[in-house]
């Protein structure tokens, strides 16, 4: 603390979490100064909260305002104090308790390392015993519920502390996550991104009794024993061997033999065919039960055609208009008895 803030202390009737404070996490007010005069404000800034408390345990959480440090200011410090049953006439100038200013503000690479490891029997390693190491966006949600977890087992925390208290059970929740994930060992090392991937959807889950939440984790490293990295490396480059020779193509050999292909037999023109035969014969999905009845019937018992007889025009039985004299040839008129031209009797011919 500078002479600067000292003497704005010594004279300022507000209390204030300063500008100072926007790169730490968590501020303890003071470690030494720890009476707060009754009556006076508490000016909590934007992306804050103030956290009292009294005894190890919070007792009031302030969001960002402009509060009295009163009864009505502070119910529930008053009340853990006992202030609360006193007169105005006995009340005391002064009060006790730790005072934290907490930010809410997201703060990126905050690197983690668990102190429980990641533990795993396998057949091809052994027993497996890791570390996962990383880093995370890092916001506080619940001021008081991270305030509590951090007070656990200690009488007061700093910004180094709070920040080395994190790494670890972040680093520990990211370990007990892909302990219990269907990921192996083996699966992580070939692919940290997806195992990330995987922990920045559940995490939170584990985090959530610690007033926290975390995004964009990022798996740098596994702190592994030497010889079972060894042989994790050795089976990843096995498995990537075979691939690359899998797929290589080697120009003095043949493609076909590399790649079996799926042959069709029938040519282009008998499959059209056969797509128009299956068109016919099925029924549409729209088509009506009645329709499609009909056709099965048609299909099972065909209708035979009958062949039809051929037209031939009727005979004309009436006499001709003429007639032919068969003595001298000479065509005449049928309503006539001799041949106007030789005299021949037509009558023997009616």
């Amino acid at each position: 603390m500078g002479l600067f803030s000292y003497f704005k202390r010594m004279f300022n009737k507000n209390i204030e979490n300063d500008e100072e404070y926007d790169g730490e996490l968590v501020h303890l007010y003071s470690k030494n100064q720890t009476y707060f005069n009754i009556g006076y404000n508490i000016v909590v800034r934007p992306g804050f909260n103030a956290v009292f408390v009294v005894r190890d345990r919070v007792t009031d959480v302030l969001p960002s305002g402009k509060y009295r440090l009163s009864l009505e200011g502070l119910p529930i410090t008053f009340h853990k104090l006992k202030l609360d049953r006193i007169g105005k006439k006995k009340m005391p100038t002064k009060f006790k308790a730790d005072l934290y200013f907490v930010n809410t503000n997201p703060f990126k690479e905050i690197e983690f390392n668990g102190s429980k490891p990641y533990l795993n029997k396998t057949k091809e390693y052994g027993k497996v015993v890791a570390y996962g190491e990383g880093s995370v966006t890092l916001q506080v949600q619940e001021a008081g519920d991270f305030v509590s977890y951090l007070l656990v087992d200690r009488p007061y925390v700093t910004n180094k502390i709070s920040l080395g208290i994190c790494k670890d059970f972040i680093g520990n929740a990211v370990n007990k996550m892909l302990e219990k994930s269907n990921m192996t060992i083996k699966d992580i090392f070939k692919s940290p991104a997806t195992a990330a991937n995987y922990v920045n959807e559940n995490i939170n889950n584990e985090l959530k009794n610690y007033g926290i939440s975390v995004s964009e984790v990022q798996l740098k490293s596994f702190d592994i024993k030497n010889k079972v990295q060894q042989k994790i490396n050795e089976k990843i480059e096995e498995e990537k061997t075979f691939v690359e020779d899998y797929i290589k193509v080697d120009p003095t050999s043949k493609i076909e033999e590399m790649e079996p292909k799926f042959v069709v037999e029938n040519s282009e023109e008998t499959l059209n065919q056969e797509e128009i035969h299956k068109e016919e014969v099925q029924p549409q999905p729209n088509d009506d039960f009645e329709t499609i009845n009909q056709e099965v019937q048609s299909v099972e018992n065909p209708v035979v055609e009958q062949p039809q007889e051929q037209f031939t025009p009727p005979q004309d039985t009436s006499s001709p208009a003429t007639i032919t004299c068969p003595n001298c040839g000479e065509h005449i008129a049928n309503n006539g008895h001799f041949c106007p031209n030789c005299g021949f009797n037509l009558d023997s011919l009616k």
